[in-house]
């Protein structure tokens, strides 16, 4: 039996839609955990936990702080997409 490699396309998915996988159990906790860390950090939130942690994250190191983490998490959640788009057996939420 071979391993297949994890399917990284719920990355794609809508914040509700991910947030639903997890509550019924299609989306591991640990795939939902990386899917809040990115977003959380791939783009500006003005609120919830998210805007309160990038406001923390911009007091502490600034706007162009703030602006490298943005873009180093949106650069790994479009290199993650495109993996999860190579690996076309799996279906969203398939390998966990």
């Amino acid at each position: 039996m071979t391993a297949t490699p994890p399917s990284f396309a719920h990355l794609a998915l809508p914040y509700e839609e991910a947030e639903r996988m997890h509550r019924v159990g299609t989306l591991s906790y640990a795939h939902w955990r990386l899917y809040l860390l990115l977003w959380t950090w791939s783009a500006p939130r003005f609120g919830g936990e998210a805007g309160m942690a990038q406001d923390r994250c911009y007091r502490r190191i600034g706007e162009a702080g703030l602006e490298r983490r943005q873009a180093r998490a949106l650069a790994w959640t479009q290199r993650l997409k495109s993996r999860g788009a190579e690996n076309t057996k799996h279906r969203p939420g398939a390998d966990v």
